[in-house]
């Protein structure tokens, strides 16, 4: 047995003959022979170093054309920096190999020491033979006398500076944010805020990089010490210093030029200065940009340049200075901060390999594993402080284990090494490594594309050794999830200092840039590309599979949050630390959270330059999942039961609405409180029935895994201090700290203020110290001090975790769960820019259209004759311009549009529907703030989307299609352009095909949707609305339509017949009579619109567009009328004054589009004019049918009115013109020119009746040139047939004075107010009237019977 397990020891720990010699490998002696391997590997490093220095020169490696290549960039010079004796050689020492002890007994690494302050002025000296100083006007800082790690190079030619580079807190001007465990993660919390580093350089090769959290404006490069940031100027902006800007894509020298790629956050931006040589350059993503800058200033002694930069405000971004792997490290420059040693890495490999070794072995106990676990945890956890060998060594184990996990017989590896190290470590620094662990892992997951899908062969230029970015974010996420299952692991992560920062980071997308689209989607389509079906299979496939890994990466997002939010179990009872800070369990803390963040991110006073941010929009779909039950759960009355007890008040009125001065749906709030008071609803009035009150606050604490938000109580979204400055108590303060205060200032005068962020501001604590059944594997990383008499040991302050928001949370531990305030909260991240998410997937498929657009114009100049190498350039553009914006919708389909976020989308916009149904009956409802409404907009424009094929979800759709009925043109809501987007919602959801049946079902949409269209029919909603009622009336049949009829005409043909005549007769005859008015405007500006056309010169495309828009216009009004004809007959054929007015328009219509010499204009443009050959419908057709149809219905019916008399007596008929339309030529050349066109009208009988009763009419034909004043109309100046008497005594045809009441209730002479009912028949001027008539018919037969009797 003995013999067995020194075997297996020996595969697991490598431990080789020349090692173990005569010793039996055992538990007892294993250390020991692990020491006595370390030091054969150190000395053969050693040895390997020496015979390198030997035979290798020290010198920078030189320049190199393939690594960076020459540019023609233009060049600048830089100013004196800082004053840098010559006397400076390589013999100055930055930083010393500190080797002390063996392998065995590792040196404890030091605390990190506070940031130096920066220099006025730099002298170097040696005072205490060997060290050195700095020394400046007011304080001597001295280099420690240990470092942190054992320093593989020596970074003393060309550099000065403390060993550990830092930000320079004391050089900000500005203010920002300093985040994370190192404090290298900045955010600008003021307009344009600048900052630098605490070591500069003045020779050789370096390089640093720059992880970009959000996209927006950023100036990164380098600058001098006497380089002036102001609130204008910033790096870049001044000779002295150096910047490039992705999102403006330009270099900065004093000014700036075009220069690289756009940026996007997650991106790993380069920066890279040769001093040697006098270059900038950059890189972005691995990527070479070319060199950015030429003839840097270096030669001359005092200049030294700083890494700076300039943010934007509420713009991000990670500096790594060295402190970790680069990850597109350049061959031949270096960090500005050492790696450590390789023998210290080769250690660190040697136990990482073994530790792997040892958590696959499936033939040890747990206890035997636990033995061999805390010898490696001897020698390895000092090293972890190193995070360069935290993320070189020990997450590539963490993917390692994981992968090896994924068998399922190994599941839990990763589980299985935390469980070991929280028995083997020290609390503190089981903490220190759960929590650096996931920082990392948290930054993988930033810089990664979440949109590669598994096992895709995707290429990211990354050359760390061990980068898991070609993976996708997938695989982090996966490590973390599985990492935070483990509660303990969870629970370090809660005491630690970073946990708003990682909740933050791992919701954050990278936003692929043009590289990574090609490569996503390599193939693309669009109607009319002319590529093959292949192209289109493809990018649907690849259009699938990246919605796939979207969706699987933001589950585990989800999931990873719902650990902390769903975990309300309390914490030990002995952990009274743990439960102090954090108020009883992980919900509260991830309450507190999402409390913090939303209240920080709504009080900012966004700006149309600040960047967009996917954290917004992964947090706002998080909230939308936590909310899926609420918005879904309905009560005995199919009502959501959220609504019950809601408390309407407290949301709608909540103070933030008020302090960021929303408008509310009603006007301005200070409007509505004095004319139309806030009140609750009576009970009586409500639709909404007594229910049981809310589940009492014991059941929902005791209820096992029920998510807690207490954090969201009524004290959420609270404004924040003014202050810039937070000390490490959480107090304001508007003064920056003694130390900084003391030091000079390497700004230009302007004061430093810098906040800390929540989860980071520490203050000293103690806790007790657990059972520690392996004391020899509880070695100190720093953050505690060994106690040998077992006393409890104090946390360093600078990883102590407290935030104000966890110390605010304690007040209201006790609340329950509060659906209210988590849709308050969701709505308050959709006021911080979450709808500008759903608005740039419009502008991006606009952007598309666009580009199609000019490529489909292309394509058809290019038929019509040969390309000249100019346009061939110009078609290339063209081209690669419609491929990239295909591209980039494809990619926010993949992005907004996975099926889980369709899913919620829904359900919110259903939610926010019956939200404003709810509160309809009140003044609430007028009360609501208008971005809500405009939110509900955006999202049913981007759910209606045919081109998108999203899943249709019909509950929600009910609710949606319920209110947008019901409020359609509602008066309570104050601006026109807000009832116009109920109106656009509701055209947007008829044009989509799926919800046919849905509105055809819908009750509210019976009942409402036309009369609301009706209504509606007015100002500048009357053309969309006009389109809304002909897909509704539309008959497969009418001239001049088109098939694609999707609705039961019969239904809503039948809601207009027997509902709306019936009911509300005077809407329609309102909105006849507003048709009427639209069509006759819309011929009249169509005749104006021709002769501008032709006088103001055929290829003008803005007068010809306006001519389609206008013919566009009168063709709808036009087959609207041919569907009415067809529904309701009866208001033409019974009412003289409409059945005029229609052949009027009709008749003018065929006159100038068919024949003669008032068509010629429009004759002459269709000849011309593509859009007239095909795929537009027809104007002549249109009137031509709806003749038709009456003529057919006046024939089968009993109708008072003579149709055909009715056309035949119209002044404006043109017989010449119905001859030309009845022949069967002009037929067949219209038919040949509008193939498009269902149905061609045979109007050959009815044009010869109407020819019958012209002719008849003629004969009859009375001369009333010598009629008597009294028998004329005063308006017209016509024999009056019909005489009526107004109140005022004038005398009046009745036909002119009803079609003046249509448009005025007055009367036309005095302007009193008149009716209908005060019209008096004046029977006496009637009968005289005809007795005229008579008299002239008789008196005009004499002479035709005398000639015929000669």
């Amino acid at each position: 047995m003995a013999d067995t397990v020194s075997t297996l020891l020996s595969e697991i720990f490598s431990l080789r003959p020349s090692i173990v010699g005569d010793e039996t490998v055992s538990f007892a002696n294993l250390g020991a022979l692990i020491d006595r391997h370390l030091n054969r590997l150190a000395d053969a490093t050693a040895s390997s170093t020496s015979a390198s220095s030997s035979s290798v020169s020290s010198k920078p490696l030189p320049a190199s054309s393939e690594t960076l290549p020459s540019s023609s960039s233009s060049s600048s010079s830089a100013s004196p920096a800082v004053s840098v004796p010559s006397t400076i050689t390589s013999t100055t020492s930055m930083a010393e190999s500190t080797e002390t002890g063996s392998a065995s007994t590792p040196t404890t690494p030091a605390t990190p020491t506070t940031p130096a302050t920066p220099l006025t002025t730099v002298r170097l000296k040696d005072s205490d033979g060997g060290g050195w100083n700095w020394a400046s006007p007011s304080h001597t800082l001295r280099r420690p006398a240990s470092v942190p790690m054992e320093l593989g190079e020596a970074l003393s030619e060309g550099r000065i500076g403390p060993q550990q580079v830092a930000i320079d807190e004391s050089s900000i001007h500005g203010s920002l944010t300093i985040s994370g465990r190192h404090r290298l993660s900045l955010e600008s919390t003021s307009s344009f805020a600048s900052v630098r580093a605490n070591v500069c350089v003045f020779k050789g090769r370096w390089m640093y990089e720059a992880t970009l959290g959000t996209g927006g404006v950023q100036q990164i490069g380098w600058a001098t010490l006497d380089t002036t940031f102001t609130d204008e100027n910033g790096v870049g902006d001044t000779k002295d210093s150096y910047a490039y800007d992705g999102k403006r894509v330009k270099k900065w020298n004093g000014a700036p030029k075009a220069y690289g790629l756009p940026w996007a956050g997650g991106d790993v931006i380069g920066c890279l200065l040769d001093l040697d040589d006098g270059r900038v350059t950059y890189y972005r993503n691995g990527e070479l940009l070319g060199v950015a800058f030429t003839q840097v200033e270096c030669q001359r002694a005092g200049v030294a340049y700083f890494p700076a930069l300039t943010l934007s405000q509420f713009e991000r971004c990670t500096l790594n200075l060295g402190h970790r792997p680069f990850e597109y490290p350049v061959p031949g420059y270096r960090p500005l901060q050492a790696s450590p040693a390789t023998k210290v890495s080769q250690r660190v490999t040697y136990l990482i390999t073994a530790l792997k070794s040892l958590l696959t072995q499936r033939d040890l106990t747990f206890n035997q594993s636990l033995s061999c676990a805390s010898v490696l945890f001897d020698r390895m956890v000092p090293h972890l402080r190193s995070p360069y060998l935290m993320s070189s060594g020990f997450v590539p184990l963490l993917w390692d284990l994981y992968r090896m996990g994924e068998d399922p017989e190994s599941i839990g590896l990763v589980t299985k090494l935390f469980h070991i190290l929280e028995v083997c470590l020290h609390a503190d620094d089981y903490t220190y490594v759960v929590e650096s662990a996931l920082d990392y892992l948290a930054y993988r997951v930033l810089i990664s594309p979440t949109c590669v899908p598994e096992g895709a062969k995707y290429q990211i230029r990354s050359v760390n050794s061990n980068s898991a970015s070609v993976q996708g974010s997938l695989l982090s996420l996966k490590v973390i999830y599985e990492l935070l299952s483990y509660r303990p692991a969870k629970i370090a992560m809660l005491r630690g200092s970073t946990l708003s920062l990682f909740l933050e980071t791992i919701l954050y997308t990278k936003e692929p840039s043009v590289n990574d689209l090609s490569q996503l989607f390599p193939l693309v389509w669009w109607n009319g590309c002319g590529s093959a079906d292949t192209n289109q299979k493809s990018m649907n496939n690849a259009l699938a599979r990246a919605r796939v890994a979207h969706g699987k990466a933001e589950e585990f997002v989800q999931e990873i949050h719902l650990l902390f939010a769903d975990d309300s179990d309390p914490f030990d009872e002995d952990d009274t630390h743990t439960m102090e800070i954090l108020s009883g369990s992980p919900a509260n803390a991830w309450g507190a959270w999402v409390t913090d963040y939303v209240r920080r991110e709504t009080n900012r006073r966004w700006t149309r330059h600040s960047s967009s941010r996917t954290a917004h929009l992964s947090l706002f779909f998080l909230l939308l999942r936590r909310l899926e039950k609420p918005m879904t759960e309905r009560n005995a009355n199919g009502q959501l039961a959220v609504f019950d007890n809601f408390p309407f008040e407290d949301i709608i009125l909540h103070k933030c609405y008020e302090k960021f001065k929303c408008t509310r749906l009603g006007g301005l709030l200070s409007y509505l409180k004095k004319e139309k008071p806030f009140h609750s609803r009576p009970e009586a009035e409500s639709d909404l029935v007594e229910r049981e009150p809310l589940t009492p606050p014991s059941a929902v604490a005791s209820s096992p895994r029920q998510p807690r938000s207490s954090a969201l109580s009524s004290a959420l979204f609270t404004t924040p201090s003014t202050s810039n400055v937070t000390d490490n108590s959480g107090e304001s303060s508007s003064t920056s700290s003694a130390s900084s205060s003391s030091s000079a200032s390497i700004s230009s005068g302007a004061s430093p203020t810098v906040a800390v962020t929540p989860f980071a501001a520490p203050r000293p604590i103690t806790a007790p110290s657990p059972p520690t059944p392996i004391p020899s594997a509880r070695m100190s990383l720093g953050i505690v001090s060994s106690s040998p008499t077992g006393s409890p040991a104090s946390f360093n302050p600078e990883f102590s975790p407290h935030s104000p928001a966890i110390r605010q949370l304690r007040n209201s531990i006790d609340m329950p769960t509060s659906t209210p305030q988590l849709l308050h909260a969701t709505m308050m991240l959709v006021m911080s820019r979450i709808s500008i998410w759903i608005k740039r997937y419009g502008f991006a498929r606009s952007d598309q259209l666009s580009a199609i657009s000019h490529y489909a114009a292309s394509i058809e100049m290019k038929k019509q004759g040969g390309l000249s190498s100019l346009f061939k350039k110009e078609m290339d553009r063209i081209t690669d311009q419609a491929v990239d914006s295909t591209r980039v919708y494809c990619s926010y389909m993949a992005f907004l549009f996975h099926p889980s976020r369709v899913a919620g989308l829904y359900q919110l916009c259903g939610y926010l529907a019956e939200f404003f149904q709810a509160t309809y009956s009140t003044y609430a409802y007028e009360y609501i703030p208008q971005f809500y409404l405009w939110f509900f907009a955006d999202l049913v424009t981007s759910l209606t989307d045919p081109t998108a094929s999203l899943p249709f979800s019909r509950e929600p759709v009910a609710s949606i299609i319920s209110y947008v009925c019901s409020h359609l043109e509602d008066d309570r809501i104050a601006n026109p352009e807000n009832r116009g987007l109920v109106l656009q919602a509701v055209a947007l959801i008829m044009q989509y095909p799926d919800m046919s049946s849905a509105i055809e079902e819908n009750p509210a949409a019976r009942k409402h949707l036309i009369p609301s269209l009706l209504h509606a029919f007015n100002g500048r909603s009357w053309f969309p609305v006009s389109w809304m009622l002909l897909s509704l009336w539309k008959r497969e049949s009418a001239f001049g339509a088109t098939n694609d009829v999707h609705f039961n005409v019969d239904i809503f043909a039948g809601i207009l017949r027997d509902q709306v005549m019936k009911e509300n007769r005077k809407l329609f005859d309102e909105f006849l009579n507003k048709l009427f008015n639209n069509l006759n405007w819309g011929l009249s500006e169509l005749v104006v619109s021709l002769g501008e056309y032709r006088d103001g010169g055929m290829n003008n495309k803005q007068l010809k567009r306006r001519v389609l828009d206008v013919y566009d216009v009168a063709n709808a009004l036009t087959r609207l009328l041919d569907c009415l004809g067809g529904i309701v007959p009866e208001v033409f054929l019974a009412n003289q004054v409409n059945a005029n007015r229609l052949v009027e328009l009709l008749l003018s219509l065929l006159n100038r589009t068919t024949y003669g010499k008032d068509s010629q204009l429009f004759l002459d443009f269709a000849a011309k004019s593509a859009a007239f050959k095909k795929g537009r419908p027809t104007l002549p057709v249109a009137a031509l049918g709806t003749m038709d149809a009456l003529w057919k219905a006046n024939c089968s019916g009993t109708y008072p009115i003579d149709f055909v008399d009715t056309i035949a007596s119209q002044d404006v008929l043109n017989v010449d013109v119905l001859k030309h339309v009845s022949t069967p030529q002009w037929r067949d050349e219209f038919l040949a020119a509008h193939q498009d066109a269902l149905s061609f009208p045979d109007v050959s009988v009815l044009i010869a009746a109407i020819l019958k009763r012209v002719d008849e009419l003629a004969a009859d034909e009375v001369d009333d040139s010598d009629a008597p004043d009294e028998f004329l109309d005063p308006l017209m100046q016509t024999l009056m047939r019909d005489p009526v008497r107004l109140p005022s005594g004038i005398l009046v045809d009745r036909p002119t004075i009803m079609r003046h009441l249509l448009n005025h209730a007055n009367d036309p002479f005095n302007r009193a107010p008149l009716t209908v009912d005060d019209l008096i028949p004046a029977d006496d001027i009637k009968k005289q009237i005809q007795e005229w008539i008579a008299t002239k018919r008789a008196k005009g037969k004499e002479p035709a019977q005398a000639t015929q009797k000669e």
